[in-house]
């Protein structure tokens, strides 16, 4: 669709594979990996997820436990920069 037409570029592609490569080097997935970066992130304050299935949720429970590092943020930050 027209408002997201940005979006199909090469940059995010390469993001996205770079935030897979992220999610699977820790042993989960990326929706987990992005979930913690925004938690963690200094500027947030909170953050609204609206699952729709009860496993949709698993990824958000599990951004909980990874612990990012100033590097982390940086680099992951970086995917989409």
């Amino acid at each position: 669709p027209e408002p997201y037409e940005h979006l199909v570029a090469d940059r995010v592609f390469e993001g996205l594979e770079a935030l897979e490569a992220e999610a699977e080097r820790r042993g989960t997935t990326p929706a987990a990996v992005a979930f913690a970066w925004v938690l963690d992130h200094p500027h947030v304050t909170g953050a609204v997820c609206g699952p729709n299935r009860p496993d949709q949720l698993d990824p958000i429970l599990a951004a909980r436990d990874l612990e990012l590092t100033r590097e982390d943020h940086e680099r992951i930050g970086g995917f989409f920069g």
